[in-house]
């Protein structure tokens, strides 16, 4: 018999048990890292609203949205040549849920398989402090900034705890929508 505290806005407990089973199968390494319980890591995705969704990551090719494409290459290099990957053509994640409703619906992030990550504890958004030097006069000024940025690809958790934005580079993940309907707490809890 199914406890009708699991039948919120049509998830069921079937729901919980198999997206909770699929986090603990696909996402070991993630696990392994960080508890999503004391640190989790989220995203803005569209307006969905769906409470569970598998995505996968554009990792080639990725034309910024609001940073000039130059701009963009020259990160780009200097990401590859200091830690072996373009990482502005990743994935966008934060500790903080606020920062991630900017960008839609706020859902929590678990990558599948191995990743890699990059964060700065010194910036906190590296488009905000392009917006800060936004002009042709300010691009050294804004190179100089960046490099101090101390970028790093060590301590996810302290990635996380910062709130600051984190790039993922992964091939798919897990989302799952950061609303009590979903039964979140019950998935982190069976995690």
């Amino acid at each position: 018999m199914k406890s009708k505290e699991f039948l919120i806005e049509g998830v069921t407990l079937e729901n919980i048990e198999e997206w909770a089973t699929l986090i603990k199968e696909d996402c070991q390494y993630y696990l392994n890292q960080n508890n999503p319980k004391n640190s989790p890591l989220y995203r803005g995705l569209g307006t969905s609203n769906k409470p569970f969704l598998k995505k996968r990551v554009r990792l080639n090719n990725r034309n910024p949205k609001d940073t000039h494409q130059y701009i963009h290459n020259k990160i780009n290099k200097s990401f590859v040549e200091d830690f072996g990957a373009p990482f502005r053509n990743s994935m966008f994640c934060t500790g903080d849920a606020y920062a991630a409703a900017n960008y839609g619906d706020v859902y929590h992030i678990f990558p599948r398989g191995k990743f890699e990550f990059l964060w700065s504890p010194n910036i906190d958004d590296l488009f905000s402090l392009w917006d800060l030097h936004d002009g042709d006069d300010d691009e050294d000024e804004f190179f100089k900034h960046f490099r101090y940025g101390n970028y790093t690809n060590r301590n996810l958790n302290d990635g996380i705890n910062s709130k600051h934005e984190i790039m993922l580079r992964c091939n798919s993940y897990y989302a799952l929508l950061d609303n009590n309907d979903t039964g979140l707490s019950k998935i982190i809890n069976l995690l």
